[in-house]
């Protein structure tokens, strides 16, 4: 059932990393139910790699696309450090 659930998500367009997000809160959940509360025998989510992200490093604004934005939104950063390099 849980493959299943986690196939139905990724085939409706859930991201990969959205999915393992929902993975391991899941599997939070049930680990609680099986370890702790005594409601099940056993967690049932046993998929390796299912809970594991690999998400890109997300861009960053350099220091003169920094400034560019403060000049169009009219508000400069505080400090000087134009002078780094």
């Amino acid at each position: 059932m849980i493959r299943q659930w986690r196939a139905d998500l990724l085939g409706k367009g859930v991201s990969v990393s959205m999915a393992a997000k929902a993975y391991r809160l899941r599997r939070a959940v049930l680990m609680t139910a099986a370890e702790d509360d005594r409601i099940i025998s056993r967690n049932p989510c046993r998929i390796r790699g299912a809970g594991d992200e690999h998400a890109e490093e997300r861009p960053v604004l350099s220091v003169g696309q920094v400034f560019e934005l403060a000049d169009k939104v009219g508000r400069r950063p505080v400090g000087s450090i134009r002078g780094l390099k």
